[in-house]
């Protein structure tokens, strides 16, 4: 990726702000194609990531071409950078500021699709759960729980590889409850693919998972992430059962090229 060094430093700034950028230039920078505009001071990029290169955006926007994520220090620079985006491919804006928002909606007319709420902690003290097993092994068990939340086989493999531990609660040898947490970047990691057996619901096993990662994420000082689905209410409630702070939202918006916002 072409001025990779100059963007994440400026991202860096608020790494959790733009961890959605950060963990994209992570996972997928030989793929994406940046724009980065530097004039008196103030700063803004533009990454365009073809949706094929990342598995979660290719099943969820398979008419979309290009991701496009954007970050820009004021209002001047934002409508520099996006005469580089693309105005007749199918594109998903994922906007995490207000200014951006507006500028692009007024630009681009779009349909928003979604938003997804990251939620961190900083000096809470969490409980580490003697019932959850934690693993740096991948337990094909739990293979169909976290497919149940979009992860193929092959993703947890990558994932465990690259240095993923899971979070289990088992009955005997039977899994209810699971999470587990993967690198986005450098010291932010996620807690991810959380499922509890329909049978076990509503015994707080989710929550013990997680709180359980939780405790070994901040026991390592990591910055922890946890992602949630602007719908998904059981997950928003262990978020805040447990105490964690929102810290950034990303709201998904698709443009339709060449229409009046047809289906995705």
């Amino acid at each position: 990726m072409n001025h990779e060094v100059e963007v994440k430093s400026y991202l860096n700034t608020n790494a959790f702000h733009y961890i959605v950028h950060l963990k994209m230039i992570h996972a997928y920078s030989e793929h994406i194609v940046c724009y980065y505009e530097h004039h008196k001071g103030q700063k803004g990029v533009v990454l365009l990531v073809p949706t094929p290169v990342v598995p979660f955006d290719a099943r969820t926007y398979p008419n979309s071409a290009f991701i496009v994520l954007l970050a820009a220090t004021d209002r001047d620079v934002l409508y520099q950078i996006i005469r580089y985006i693309p105005p007749t491919e199918n594109l998903v804006f994922k906007l995490v500021d207000d200014t951006t928002k507006e500028v692009i909606c007024q630009q681009f007319p779009s349909t928003r699709v979604t938003a997804y709420v990251s939620y961190t902690a900083y000096t809470q003290a969490f409980h580490q759960h003697a019932a959850v097993v934690a693993s740096s092994m991948l337990d094909v068990r739990l293979l169909p729980y976290y497919h149940a939340n979009g992860y193929t086989p092959d993703e947890m493999n990558q994932y465990f590889e690259q240095g993923a531990m899971s979070f289990t609660l088992y009955d005997h040898a039977h899994p209810l409850s699971t999470c587990f947490t993967f690198q986005n970047y450098e010291r932010i990691w996620e807690i991810g693919g959380v499922y509890t057996d329909p049978a076990h619901r509503g015994k707080g096993y989710a929550r013990m998972v997680v709180e359980t990662a939780l405790q070994t994420l901040m026991a390592r000082q990591y910055v922890p992430r946890y992602q949630v689905a602007e719908t998904n209410i059981s997950s928003i409630r262990v978020a805040e059962t447990l105490g964690l702070t929102p810290g950034v939202i990303t709201e998904h918006f698709f443009y339709h090229a060449g229409s009046d916002q047809q289906s995705i």
